[in-house]
Protein backbone atom coordinates (compact mmCIF):
# COMPACT_ATOMS: atom_id res chain seq x y z
CA UNK A 1 0.00 0.00 0.00
CA UNK A 2 1.47 3.37 -1.00
CA UNK A 3 1.56 6.50 1.13
CA UNK A 4 -1.53 8.09 -0.47
CA UNK A 5 -3.61 4.98 0.18
CA UNK A 6 -2.35 4.83 3.77
CA UNK A 7 -3.23 8.48 4.43
CA UNK A 8 -6.67 7.97 2.89
CA UNK A 9 -7.31 4.95 5.11
CA UNK A 10 -6.22 6.90 8.22
CA UNK A 11 -8.48 9.80 7.27
CA UNK A 12 -11.44 7.47 6.79
CA UNK A 13 -10.80 5.84 10.15
CA UNK A 14 -10.53 9.16 12.01
CA UNK A 15 -13.70 10.71 10.57
CA UNK A 16 -16.39 10.78 13.25
CA UNK A 17 -19.97 9.84 12.39
CA UNK A 18 -22.30 12.84 12.06
CA UNK A 19 -24.23 12.11 15.27
CA UNK A 20 -21.09 12.63 17.40
CA UNK A 21 -21.15 16.43 17.35
CA UNK A 22 -19.93 18.89 19.97
CA UNK A 23 -22.20 19.89 22.82
CA UNK A 24 -22.02 21.65 26.18
CA UNK A 25 -24.24 21.62 29.25
CA UNK A 26 -26.84 24.32 29.86
CA UNK A 27 -25.13 25.26 33.15
CA UNK A 28 -21.84 25.81 31.32
CA UNK A 29 -23.64 28.10 28.85
CA UNK A 30 -25.17 30.19 31.63
CA UNK A 31 -21.89 30.73 33.47
CA UNK A 32 -19.98 31.10 30.21
CA UNK A 33 -22.29 33.82 28.92
CA UNK A 34 -22.10 35.65 32.26
CA UNK A 35 -18.30 35.51 32.08
CA UNK A 36 -18.27 36.84 28.52
CA UNK A 37 -20.42 39.81 29.51
CA UNK A 38 -18.04 40.59 32.37
CA UNK A 39 -15.01 40.35 30.05
CA UNK A 40 -16.78 42.61 27.55
CA UNK A 41 -17.29 45.46 30.02
CA UNK A 42 -13.89 44.98 31.70
CA UNK A 43 -12.20 45.41 28.31
CA UNK A 44 -14.12 48.63 27.67
CA UNK A 45 -13.19 49.88 31.14
CA UNK A 46 -9.51 49.22 30.54
CA UNK A 47 -9.66 50.81 27.09
CA UNK A 48 -11.33 53.91 28.55
CA UNK A 49 -8.11 54.90 30.41
CA UNK A 50 -5.89 55.58 27.36
CA UNK A 51 -8.82 56.77 25.25
CA UNK A 52 -9.71 59.36 27.90
CA UNK A 53 -6.27 60.94 27.51
CA UNK A 54 -6.98 61.83 23.87
CA UNK A 55 -7.85 65.53 23.61
CA UNK A 56 -9.21 65.57 20.05
CA UNK A 57 -12.92 64.64 20.11
CA UNK A 58 -12.85 63.19 16.58
CA UNK A 59 -9.83 61.01 17.32
CA UNK A 60 -11.35 59.98 20.62
CA UNK A 61 -14.59 58.91 18.89
CA UNK A 62 -12.65 56.85 16.35
CA UNK A 63 -10.68 55.23 19.17
CA UNK A 64 -13.92 54.27 20.94
CA UNK A 65 -15.28 52.69 17.72
CA UNK A 66 -12.06 50.70 17.26
CA UNK A 67 -12.11 49.54 20.89
CA UNK A 68 -15.76 48.55 20.62
CA UNK A 69 -15.11 46.62 17.39
CA UNK A 70 -12.21 44.73 18.96
CA UNK A 71 -14.33 43.96 22.02
CA UNK A 72 -17.20 42.62 19.92
CA UNK A 73 -14.80 40.50 17.86
CA UNK A 74 -13.25 38.98 21.01
CA UNK A 75 -16.75 38.27 22.34
CA UNK A 76 -17.67 36.52 19.06
CA UNK A 77 -14.50 34.41 19.00
CA UNK A 78 -14.98 33.20 22.57
CA UNK A 79 -18.68 32.50 21.97
CA UNK A 80 -18.10 30.52 18.77
CA UNK A 81 -15.28 28.54 20.35
CA UNK A 82 -16.84 27.63 23.70
CA UNK A 83 -20.59 28.38 23.78
CA UNK A 84 -21.93 27.89 20.25
CA UNK A 85 -22.16 24.04 20.37
CA UNK A 86 -25.60 22.56 20.95
CA UNK A 87 -26.94 22.15 24.48
CA UNK A 88 -26.41 18.68 25.91
CA UNK A 89 -29.18 16.61 27.47
CA UNK A 90 -29.47 13.01 28.61
CA UNK A 91 -32.62 10.99 28.08
CA UNK A 92 -34.13 9.15 31.04
CA UNK A 93 -35.87 6.72 28.72
CA UNK A 94 -34.84 3.16 28.04
CA UNK A 95 -31.57 2.90 26.13
CA UNK A 96 -32.20 1.05 22.88
CA UNK A 97 -29.56 -0.64 20.75
CA UNK A 98 -28.26 1.58 17.89
CA UNK A 99 -29.76 -0.76 15.25
CA UNK A 100 -33.15 -0.98 16.97
CA UNK A 101 -35.85 0.32 14.60
CA UNK A 102 -39.38 1.30 15.56
CA UNK A 103 -38.72 2.60 19.08
CA UNK A 104 -39.71 6.19 20.05
CA UNK A 105 -37.30 9.07 20.65
CA UNK A 106 -37.30 11.61 23.46
CA UNK A 107 -36.42 15.04 22.02
CA UNK A 108 -35.84 18.62 23.17
CA UNK A 109 -37.43 21.25 20.96
CA UNK A 110 -35.41 24.29 19.89
CA UNK A 111 -36.60 27.75 18.87
CA UNK A 112 -36.77 28.50 15.13
CA UNK A 113 -38.50 31.92 15.31
CA UNK A 114 -41.94 30.51 14.52
CA UNK A 115 -44.84 29.06 16.51
CA UNK A 116 -43.73 25.52 17.13
CA UNK A 117 -43.28 22.92 19.88
CA UNK A 118 -41.52 23.89 23.11
CA UNK A 119 -39.90 21.91 25.92
CA UNK A 120 -39.73 18.12 25.78
CA UNK A 121 -41.52 15.82 23.37
CA UNK A 122 -41.64 12.52 21.52
CA UNK A 123 -40.77 11.55 17.94
CA UNK A 124 -41.83 8.34 16.16
CA UNK A 125 -41.00 7.03 12.69
CA UNK A 126 -44.06 5.50 11.00
CA UNK A 127 -44.54 3.81 7.61
CA UNK A 128 -45.89 6.96 5.93
CA UNK A 129 -44.35 9.78 7.95
CA UNK A 130 -42.94 11.14 11.19
CA UNK A 131 -45.19 11.66 14.21
CA UNK A 132 -44.18 14.33 16.74
CA UNK A 133 -45.91 14.90 20.07
CA UNK A 134 -45.33 17.78 22.48
CA UNK A 135 -46.66 21.09 23.74
CA UNK A 136 -47.56 24.06 21.58
CA UNK A 137 -47.25 27.59 23.04
CA UNK A 138 -50.29 29.85 23.04
CA UNK A 139 -51.09 32.09 20.10
CA UNK A 140 -50.09 35.75 20.01
CA UNK A 141 -53.70 36.87 20.54
CA UNK A 142 -53.98 34.70 23.65
CA UNK A 143 -50.79 36.19 25.11
CA UNK A 144 -51.99 39.72 24.41
CA UNK A 145 -55.30 38.87 26.10
CA UNK A 146 -53.51 37.66 29.24
CA UNK A 147 -51.38 40.83 29.32
CA UNK A 148 -54.50 42.96 29.06
CA UNK A 149 -56.33 41.01 31.80
CA UNK A 150 -53.55 40.80 34.40
CA UNK A 151 -51.56 43.96 33.61
CA UNK A 152 -53.38 46.66 31.66
CA UNK A 153 -56.84 46.42 33.27
CA UNK A 154 -55.56 46.32 36.91
CA UNK A 155 -53.20 49.18 36.09
CA UNK A 156 -56.08 51.33 34.81
CA UNK A 157 -58.62 50.61 37.55
CA UNK A 158 -56.40 49.75 40.54
CA UNK A 159 -53.24 51.64 39.70
CA UNK A 160 -51.11 48.51 39.92
CA UNK A 161 -50.22 45.64 37.57
CA UNK A 162 -47.93 42.62 37.70
CA UNK A 163 -45.86 43.64 34.67
CA UNK A 164 -45.58 42.41 31.10
CA UNK A 165 -42.87 39.79 31.64
CA UNK A 166 -44.69 37.98 34.50
CA UNK A 167 -47.86 38.18 32.39
CA UNK A 168 -46.06 36.44 29.51
CA UNK A 169 -44.93 33.65 31.85
CA UNK A 170 -48.52 33.21 33.03
CA UNK A 171 -49.72 33.11 29.41
CA UNK A 172 -47.14 30.47 28.50
CA UNK A 173 -48.11 28.32 31.48
CA UNK A 174 -51.87 28.57 31.04
CA UNK A 175 -52.02 28.61 27.25
CA UNK A 176 -49.74 25.76 26.18
CA UNK A 177 -51.56 22.71 24.86
CA UNK A 178 -50.57 19.15 24.09
CA UNK A 179 -50.47 18.63 20.32
CA UNK A 180 -49.61 15.96 17.76
CA UNK A 181 -47.97 16.82 14.43
CA UNK A 182 -47.96 14.49 11.44
CA UNK A 183 -45.33 15.02 8.73
CA UNK A 184 -45.68 12.68 5.70
CA UNK A 185 -42.37 11.77 4.07
CA UNK A 186 -43.45 12.95 0.61
CA UNK A 187 -44.09 16.48 1.93
CA UNK A 188 -41.16 16.62 4.34
CA UNK A 189 -37.86 18.45 4.01
CA UNK A 190 -35.24 17.85 6.68
CA UNK A 191 -31.93 19.49 7.56
CA UNK A 192 -29.43 17.75 9.80
CA UNK A 193 -26.60 19.14 11.91
CA UNK A 194 -25.21 16.47 14.18
CA UNK A 195 -28.03 15.42 16.51
CA UNK A 196 -30.05 18.56 15.76
CA UNK A 197 -32.70 18.40 13.06
CA UNK A 198 -35.09 20.88 11.45
CA UNK A 199 -38.21 19.39 9.88
CA UNK A 200 -40.34 21.48 7.53
CA UNK A 201 -43.65 20.99 5.77
CA UNK A 202 -45.66 23.64 3.97
CA UNK A 203 -49.26 22.49 4.34
CA UNK A 204 -49.79 22.07 8.08
CA UNK A 205 -49.18 23.60 11.51
CA UNK A 206 -46.54 23.69 12.83
CA UNK A 207 -44.72 24.23 9.54
CA UNK A 208 -41.27 23.94 11.16
CA UNK A 209 -40.08 21.79 14.04
CA UNK A 210 -36.51 22.07 15.36
CA UNK A 211 -35.33 19.46 17.83
CA UNK A 212 -32.32 17.91 19.53
CA UNK A 213 -31.70 14.25 20.36
CA UNK A 214 -29.87 12.70 23.30
CA UNK A 215 -26.38 11.31 22.75
CA UNK A 216 -27.50 7.68 23.11
CA UNK A 217 -30.12 8.10 20.36
CA UNK A 218 -27.95 9.67 17.66
CA UNK A 219 -26.98 6.60 15.66
CA UNK A 220 -30.44 5.06 16.04
CA UNK A 221 -32.01 8.26 14.63
CA UNK A 222 -29.75 8.17 11.57
CA UNK A 223 -30.57 4.49 11.01
CA UNK A 224 -34.29 5.27 11.13
CA UNK A 225 -33.74 7.96 8.52
CA UNK A 226 -31.79 5.49 6.41
CA UNK A 227 -34.72 3.05 6.57
CA UNK A 228 -37.61 5.49 6.07
CA UNK A 229 -36.28 8.74 4.57
CA UNK A 230 -32.86 8.02 2.99
CA UNK A 231 -32.77 11.23 0.92
CA UNK A 232 -32.07 13.12 4.15
CA UNK A 233 -28.69 11.34 4.32
CA UNK A 234 -27.57 12.36 0.82
CA UNK A 235 -24.80 14.49 2.37
CA UNK A 236 -23.39 11.36 4.06
CA UNK A 237 -22.82 8.90 1.20
CA UNK A 238 -21.94 5.40 2.33
CA UNK A 239 -22.84 6.12 5.96
CA UNK A 240 -24.56 2.72 6.30
CA UNK A 241 -24.04 -0.34 4.10
CA UNK A 242 -27.16 -1.92 2.64
CA UNK A 243 -27.03 -4.75 5.15
CA UNK A 244 -27.28 -2.35 8.09
CA UNK A 245 -30.91 -1.44 7.48
CA UNK A 246 -32.91 -4.46 8.73
CA UNK A 247 -36.11 -2.47 8.43
CA UNK A 248 -35.67 -2.40 4.68
CA UNK A 249 -34.52 -5.98 4.29
CA UNK A 250 -37.81 -7.32 5.61
CA UNK A 251 -39.62 -6.25 2.47
CA UNK A 252 -37.07 -7.55 -0.01
CA UNK A 253 -37.91 -10.69 -1.94
CA UNK A 254 -34.89 -12.70 -3.00
CA UNK A 255 -35.43 -15.42 -5.61
CA UNK A 256 -33.94 -18.86 -4.87
CA UNK A 257 -30.43 -19.41 -6.24
CA UNK A 258 -30.25 -20.91 -9.73
CA UNK A 259 -27.47 -22.70 -11.56
CA UNK A 260 -25.08 -20.44 -13.45
CA UNK A 261 -25.85 -22.10 -16.79
CA UNK A 262 -29.63 -21.98 -16.33
CA UNK A 263 -31.50 -18.64 -16.28
CA UNK A 264 -34.00 -18.24 -13.43
CA UNK A 265 -37.42 -19.46 -14.45
CA UNK A 266 -40.66 -17.52 -14.09
CA UNK A 267 -42.12 -20.38 -12.05
CA UNK A 268 -39.33 -20.22 -9.47
CA UNK A 269 -39.88 -16.50 -8.92
CA UNK A 270 -43.63 -16.96 -8.59
CA UNK A 271 -43.18 -19.70 -5.99
CA UNK A 272 -40.90 -17.46 -3.94
CA UNK A 273 -43.46 -14.66 -3.95
CA UNK A 274 -46.37 -16.97 -3.19
CA UNK A 275 -46.50 -16.56 0.61
CA UNK A 276 -46.96 -12.79 0.32
CA UNK A 277 -48.75 -12.38 -2.99
CA UNK A 278 -50.75 -15.44 -3.91
CA UNK A 279 -52.22 -13.93 -7.08
CA UNK A 280 -49.09 -12.15 -8.33
CA UNK A 281 -48.21 -11.93 -12.00
CA UNK A 282 -45.15 -10.52 -13.65
CA UNK A 283 -47.00 -7.57 -15.20
CA UNK A 284 -49.16 -6.64 -12.21
CA UNK A 285 -52.70 -5.30 -12.06
CA UNK A 286 -54.85 -3.28 -9.67
CA UNK A 287 -56.82 -6.41 -8.74
CA UNK A 288 -53.73 -7.88 -7.06
CA UNK A 289 -53.51 -5.09 -4.48
CA UNK A 290 -54.91 -6.33 -1.16
CA UNK A 291 -56.28 -4.15 1.65
CA UNK A 292 -54.52 -4.60 5.02
CA UNK A 293 -55.76 -2.05 7.55
CA UNK A 294 -57.02 1.48 8.12
CA UNK A 295 -55.56 3.91 10.65
CA UNK A 296 -57.19 7.13 11.81
CA UNK A 297 -55.31 9.95 13.55
CA UNK A 298 -56.67 13.10 15.16
CA UNK A 299 -53.99 15.80 14.96
CA UNK A 300 -54.71 19.34 16.21
CA UNK A 301 -58.43 18.84 15.59
CA UNK A 302 -57.93 17.48 12.06
CA UNK A 303 -58.81 13.86 11.21
CA UNK A 304 -56.26 11.96 9.06
CA UNK A 305 -57.21 8.65 7.43
CA UNK A 306 -54.59 6.15 6.14
CA UNK A 307 -55.61 3.03 4.23
CA UNK A 308 -52.75 0.55 3.93
CA UNK A 309 -52.56 -2.03 1.12
CA UNK A 310 -50.00 -4.52 -0.17
CA UNK A 311 -49.19 -5.29 -3.80
CA UNK A 312 -46.76 -7.51 -5.74
CA UNK A 313 -44.92 -4.81 -7.68
CA UNK A 314 -44.82 -1.17 -8.75
CA UNK A 315 -47.04 -1.73 -11.80
CA UNK A 316 -49.87 -3.13 -9.69
CA UNK A 317 -49.49 -0.38 -7.09
CA UNK A 318 -49.61 2.43 -9.65
CA UNK A 319 -52.56 0.83 -11.46
CA UNK A 320 -54.48 0.57 -8.20
CA UNK A 321 -53.75 4.18 -7.25
CA UNK A 322 -54.74 5.44 -10.70
CA UNK A 323 -58.09 3.67 -10.43
CA UNK A 324 -58.80 5.13 -6.96
CA UNK A 325 -58.64 8.93 -7.02
CA UNK A 326 -58.58 10.82 -3.73
CA UNK A 327 -60.93 13.80 -3.48
CA UNK A 328 -60.62 14.63 0.25
CA UNK A 329 -57.80 16.29 2.12
CA UNK A 330 -56.06 14.33 4.88
CA UNK A 331 -57.01 11.04 3.17
CA UNK A 332 -54.15 8.76 2.06
CA UNK A 333 -53.98 5.52 0.09
CA UNK A 334 -50.73 3.62 0.73
CA UNK A 335 -49.50 0.52 -1.11
CA UNK A 336 -46.45 -1.43 0.11
CA UNK A 337 -44.46 -3.39 -2.49
CA UNK A 338 -41.10 -5.16 -2.47
CA UNK A 339 -39.58 -2.25 -4.42
CA UNK A 340 -40.96 0.61 -2.32
CA UNK A 341 -44.03 2.29 -0.86
CA UNK A 342 -46.41 4.16 -3.15
CA UNK A 343 -49.18 6.50 -2.12
CA UNK A 344 -51.88 8.87 -3.24
CA UNK A 345 -53.54 11.89 -1.71
CA UNK A 346 -55.53 14.83 -3.05
CA UNK A 347 -52.40 16.20 -4.76
CA UNK A 348 -51.72 13.01 -6.73
CA UNK A 349 -49.56 9.88 -6.59
CA UNK A 350 -46.06 9.66 -5.15
CA UNK A 351 -43.33 7.23 -4.10
CA UNK A 352 -41.86 7.48 -0.62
Amino acid sequence: MNNSQTNKAKHTTNVQPPWQDREVTSLFKVFGFTGLVIVFFVFLGVAAIPIGMIKNPTTQGIAWLVALGIDVYIFYLLWSQFLSPATKFTSDWEHYAPDKLGAPFEVRFESNYSRTFVGKGTLNFKDAGIEIEGYMPPSLLYQIGIIVVVTVVPLIFLGIGIGIIPALFIAQYLGKKEALAWMPYHRLSLKLKGRSAMLHQSSATPAKVSLRLASQDGERFYRELNAHYPQALAQFPGLFPDTSTPGKEKEKIVPPPAAASTPPSTTAVKLDMMPLFSSSTESGSAAEVVFERENTKEISGTKYIYRYHRGPNETAARAFLEQNPVTERCYYLIVKTPVGIFGRDIDGTYKQ
